[in-house]
């Protein structure tokens, strides 16, 4: 058996592949991603070289409104990288190829990200209003609001999470069935 070097796993990762990363599977993510890639690359070239020119007469309207834009245009692209993996069901599940250890990961995942969430949320929104706000970082910690935020955040992020990882499985079942036919 072949070891996954790093790079598989981290591309594995990003990607949503569960199973092996075989070869037909690599080609479509190399493939998808290199064109990411070069849309991604000549925003940030052309739109650096746009701003630059445009921050000599109007600095704060390139300030406020070139991060916002590049954050549209990233969402965008990370949108249609996203189709098109469902559409190439490339990241779709296989519960055949899944080790004995994937498959319990997968039985829980939407409790283990909903609780990471939560707990990151609980955590992280204080220090905002802190660092904002100038508000007491463990006042706004122990407060009612941020602890049900941060329940409620932790039950809607896992409740998603799992629910798209159990359509990805029932995807993968009906691709299963239409290829057995």
């Amino acid at each position: 058996m072949v070891k996954e070097t790093f790079t598989d796993k981290l591309i594995k990762r990003f990607y949503g592949i569960t199973g092996p990363l075989d070869e037909q599977k690599r080609q479509q993510v190399d493939r998808m991603g290199n064109k990411a890639f070069i849309v991604l690359f000549f925003t940030l070239l052309f739109g650096n070289c746009i701003a630059f020119l445009l921050s000599f007469k109007y600095p704060e309207l390139v300030a406020r409104i070139y991060p916002v834009l590049l954050l549209i245009i990233i969402l965008v692209v990370a949108g249609s990288l996203t189709y098109k993996f469902k559409m190439s069901a490339v990241n779709a599940i296989e519960e055949e190829e899944l080790t004995e250890k994937e498959q319990k990961q997968l039985k829980h995942v939407g409790l283990k990200s909903g609780l990471y969430f939560g707990i990151s949320m609980f955590l992280g929104m204080p220090l905002v209003q802190f660092l904002v706000d100038h508000k007491d970082y463990f006042t706004e910690l122990f407060s009612i609001r941020n602890m049900l935020s941060g329940i409620f955040d932790a039950i809607l992020f896992g409740a998603i999470m799992q629910g798209l990882v159990n359509a990805r499985i029932k995807q993968a079942k009906s691709q299963a069935e239409k290829d057995e036919q």
